[in-house]
């Protein structure tokens, strides 16, 4: 008896249905910030379509909106290569973060609500012992749920656009900055300031100690820069 061929699985971002174009990107863009793809690495237009089950065109369009990012270089006829950021570059980014995130913290504070940034600051507290312990993770995942609730309440889709894209950018060296000793115990002490700020409607202040919590990031960075990008 003939033994049937086990068809090839597809990779663990696909899943079986026909993906649009939006989404395809969407899962490339945050696999490229995670360094699953990393710099330098090539994108086939025949990958996206076998598993994306995309068309020729769409593929295509994919990577061109990837290429509007600044995420990718597009070779005709021949994909993309991924790009690498140099440290001057991701330096240039922060700078630029900066000024958005603090733009956004002020929109929250304005347009949030006292109990919406109280429960965060009750979970910053929660985690301070796992931070101390080296629990990166629980970290990391609070800080992204506070970070789209406060894109969410800014309500300004041109800022969160450009904050997303820098996000794109910057999103491995933040995850390799946080493993620095004492960073995300730092971290957690800056936000929840920021927090107390933003219960209280002082917005400025609020953006001010967005800022300078970035600004720390970058000092640490600096620091450690031959061991992080």
């Amino acid at each position: 008896m003939t033994k049937k061929k086990k068809k090839p699985r597809l990779s663990a971002s696909s899943i079986a249905r026909s993906w649009d174009r939006a989404a395809a990107a969407a899962d490339i863009r945050k696999q490229i910030s995670g360094h699953l793809i990393a710099p330098g690495a090539k994108i086939r237009e025949s990958d996206l379509v076998r598993q994306y089950k995309l068309t020729r065109l769409h593929a295509r369009e994919v990577l061109h909106a990837l290429e509007v990012r600044g995420l990718v270089d597009v070779i005709p006829n021949n994909g993309a290569v991924v790009r690498k950021l140099e440290l001057d570059q991701v330096f240039e980014l922060y700078d630029v973060r900066e000024v958005l995130e603090g733009l956004c913290v002020r929109l929250a504070t304005q347009r949030g609500s006292t109990s919406q940034w109280q429960v965060y600051l009750k979970d910053y507290k929660a985690i301070e012992d796992k931070a101390r312990a080296g629990d990166i993770e629980a970290f990391e995942s609070l800080f992204l749920r506070l970070r789209q609730d406060m894109l969410k309440t800014a309500n300004n889709p041109f800022l969160s656009e450009m904050l997303d894209t820098v996000f794109d950018y910057t999103a491995i060296t933040m995850r390799r900055v946080m493993v620095l000793p004492g960073r995300v115990v730092d971290a957690i002490e800056q936000q929840s300031e920021m927090l107390v700020a933003m219960i209280d409607g002082n917005a400025d202040l609020a953006e001010e100690l967005r800022r300078r919590n970035i600004r720390s990031a970058v000092a640490t960075l600096q620091k450690y820069q031959r061991f992080v990008v």
